[in-house]
């Protein structure tokens, strides 16, 4: 009676819910489902009894999330014994294998079955906080869910070792899922960021880890199916490994590929706070130099520099579109194909001033550099291979509907000045950049990513003078057009930090403003670029009211003359010198202008 009150008081002092035992040699407490174990010693050391306890804590919550809320298959023999839990190096005494449990202080924790009759048992250090402890449980109790999957004994070490990555990612991945405030895989994840470039079935105690971050994505892309599949497979597949057989289901079940996929995880690396849930916690990845010739193995991953991807099968381009309108773009010269157009789906491009769309039965050639608007009814990747890096899309007068195609685009490092305005749509939003314009009802524009679309305007009537000034806020240039046809002119003189302009109609009537360096206008007009003086004159035209500015930009012939005072012309032949008319896209040649004196004169044509 004295033994049976005893073990009472026991019992309650530990846990309403748990039931000690003991043996000769071991000390025992007993969930629903899980056993731990320690040495006899132990038993009425009230410190060991609470870590006891917590052990039972953790490994049924892990059990209820796995297993009750995830579905994955319940341990083998579970229906009709317990998982044995032993405490390492407390002299908990493992009767299958005749030996005292201990672990290797490198060790957080094992997993393992016993070889009678299957049934998994996992060992834990002593030594570890509760934090290391929760994600150590969850983890290993996964591997014996993993187990029950197929006949450990059927898996020779070689197959193991190739196939240990997806085992220990799918572990890491399921931490979170029973504790996610813990967060403790992000230090597995940032590592992968910086070693995408590894062989995926990499064994070295590290990377197999770091694949949580893969793992993570067909979780979120995909859920669960994908991984309880996969383990039901391995010990069938032969020769075959997961990463094979992730191949397979991804072909059979969901009409895409494990280069898909890769391909399109890439694009969750680079972005990866768009993306991943927990994306925010991740470091930004690794980019490698252009070098599309070097080789990689199995499942490896180089984003390079210029935004495309080396894998061991090749180089791609990759990106994705929601459904709706998506303002995308081509590094690559393509056949519109690529865009997977269904029915009532479209495809827009904008070149040479003219318009051009593609359907699924309307099929053309899309040239590297170009912008598009596609019209998708849902959510697609987009992926084709990348063989040449072509030079960047010419930008020329008027607008253009441009894409970057060697390596994103940092708009303001890109701005020309002589550029007015760049936007792009992404994420069903406008972003703009126009530095002289107020744009803050819009996002700001700074990076226009491969694959990306962006709009950006040249002004029609642009000024370019290369010059050469000691001081370029003591000199006075002067610049007047006379229209041919009417005898209507404009004059604008820089002088002095002053911006003057003059209109002048037929008639003889005329009018003039003048705007001080620092104004909006002055530095929306007037932009130094080192030894090149950037004049829109277009925007001149717009923005001055004595003459309407279609009266200028009509088609007709002007008297083009260029006034200088102290000012030398640079890249001199003679002693007449040189300046230049550039960016005139309404023209079909640059022109050259020959100095008389102080005065250059040209006649040309707005066509």
């Amino acid at each position: 009676m004295r033994i049976i009150l005893m073990l009472i008081t026991i019992f309650i002092s530990v846990s309403a819910n748990y039931i000690t035992s003991e043996d000769n040699k071991n000390y025992y407490l007993e969930s629903q489902h899980f056993k731990v174990i320690v040495g006899i010693e132990y038993k009425l050391d009230t410190n060991i009894q609470d870590k006891m306890t917590n052990i039972l804590d953790i490994a049924e919550k892990s059990w209820d999330v796995e297993i009750n809320q995830l579905g994955f298959n319940a341990p083998r023999n579970t229906q009709s014994s317990l998982i044995d839990i032993y405490i390492g190096n407390m002299n908990a005494y493992n009767y299958e294998y005749d030996y005292f449990q201990e672990i290797d202080a490198s060790f957080a924790g094992w997993a393992s079955s016993y070889s009678s009759n299957n049934t998994p048992f996992f060992v834990l250090s002593d030594t570890i906080n509760d934090d290391i402890l929760k994600t150590t449980i969850s983890h290993e109790f996964f591997h014996t869910i993993q187990y029950s999957y197929f006949e450990i004994s059927n898996i020779d070490y070689d197959k193991w070792i190739k196939n240990i990555w997806w085992f220990e990612a799918t572990a890491v991945l399921l931490e979170d899922e029973v504790y996610d405030d813990l967060n403790g895989y992000v230090y597995f994840a940032n590592q992968y960021f910086n070693n995408t470039d590894l062989a995926i079935e990499t064994y070295n105690r590290s990377h197999e880890y770091s694949l949580v971050v893969f793992a993570k994505y067909i979780k979120e892309r995909f859920g669960f199916d994908i991984i309880k599949k996969s383990l039901s497979m391995i010990e069938t597949s032969g020769e075959l490994g997961f990463f094979e057989i992730l191949d397979n289901i991804f072909k059979d079940d969901y009409n895409t590929s494990m280069i898909g996929e890769l391909t399109h995880f890439t694009l969750w690396l680079k972005d990866p706070s768009l993306y991943f849930e927990e994306g925010n916690l991740y470091n930004n990845v690794k980019k490698f130099d252009t070098d599309t010739n070097s080789e990689l193995a199995k499942g490896a991953i180089k984003i390079l520099n210029n935004s495309r991807i080396l894998l061991d099968s090749g180089v791609y381009v990759t990106f994705d579109v929601e459904s709706g309108w998506n303002f995308v773009g081509t590094p690559d010269n393509i056949s519109s194909s690529k865009l997977n157009i269904q029915n009532e789906e479209y495809a827009w491009i904008y070149q040479n001033n003219t318009w051009e769309y593609f359907s699924k039965s309307k099929i053309g050639n899309i040239l590297a550099g170009s912008a598009i608007w596609l019209y998708k009814n849902d959510y697609d990747v987009i992926l084709f291979e990348s063989n040449t890096i072509e030079a960047e899309a010419t930008v020329n007068t008027g607008w253009n509907m441009v894409s970057p195609t060697q390596t994103d685009m940092d708009v303001i490092a890109e701005f020309k000045p002589n550029y007015q305005v760049m936007f792009s749509y992404e994420n069903k939003n406008w972003k703009v950049y126009a530095p002289n314009f107020d744009t803050s009802v819009y996002d700001s524009l700074d990076n226009v990513k491969i694959a990306q679309g962006v709009w950006i305007k040249v002004p029609a009537f642009n000024l370019v003078l290369d010059i050469k000034a000691g001081d370029y806020s003591d000199f006075k240039i002067g610049v007047k057009f006379d229209k041919l046809s009417t005898g209507a002119y404009g004059e604008i003189v820089i002088h002095n930090d002053k911006l003057h302009i003059t209109g002048t109609k037929s008639n003889g009537t005329s009018g003039s403003k003048t705007f001080i360096k620092g104004s909006d206008v002055y530095d929306s007009l007037v932009n130094f670029d080192g030894d090149k003086l950037y004049l829109n004159i277009d925007d001149v035209f717009a923005i001055q009211d004595m003459v309407p500015a279609a009266t200028f930009q009509a088609k007709s012939k002007y008297d083009i003359f260029i006034y200088s005072d102290d000012v030398n012309f640079k890249n001199a032949t003679t002693i007449d010198e040189q300046v230049k008319i550039t960016n005139y896209g309404i023209f079909s040649l640059d022109y050259q202008f020959d100095v008389g004196s102080n005065i250059i004169k040209r006649e040309v044509e707005i066509k």
